[in-house]
């Protein structure tokens, strides 16, 4: 559900995670899984985690927890974020960006995404709309 239009630059407010968030969250998760395998490096993971932590914590949007997901695609450069808190990036973006500061943009934005509510009515949709 979409949340109106705020002023540039102003960060929406975190409301409460509901079941049916986390419940959609965990079907777009298991959509991309049915293409692309988790990456279990260590360091890529901490290092987005790192970043999400971060900017949760500075937009007032840390008391929910944050699911941050590294999926395995080194050509595939693209970032993504859902309801429930849920944040996808694939090793090809990692590969690309040159910095932290670059990767922290880009998930700033993806972050804001999911604070105004911009998501699709189906998880299903929301999943081939990040593929």
């Amino acid at each position: 559900p979409s949340r109106p239009m705020l002023p540039p630059g102003e960060i929406p407010r975190q409301t409460d995670l509901s079941v049916e968030d986390e419940e959609y969250g965990h079907r777009v998760l298991g959509s991309l899984l049915q293409n692309y395998q988790l990456d279990r490096n260590d360091d890529n993971v901490n290092r987005v985690r790192a970043i999400v932590d971060r900017l949760a914590r500075a937009a007032g949007a840390d008391a929910n927890p944050w699911h941050v997901h590294v999926l395995v695609d080194d050509d595939f450069k693209n970032a993504a974020a859902t309801r429930g808190n849920f944040v996808f990036v694939w090793t090809g973006m990692l590969r690309t960006v040159r910095s932290d500061a670059e990767l922290a943009a880009i998930l700033a934005h993806e972050v804001g995404h999911v604070l105004a509510g911009h998501t699709a009515q189906d998880p299903e949709t929301e999943a081939n709309r990040m593929m």
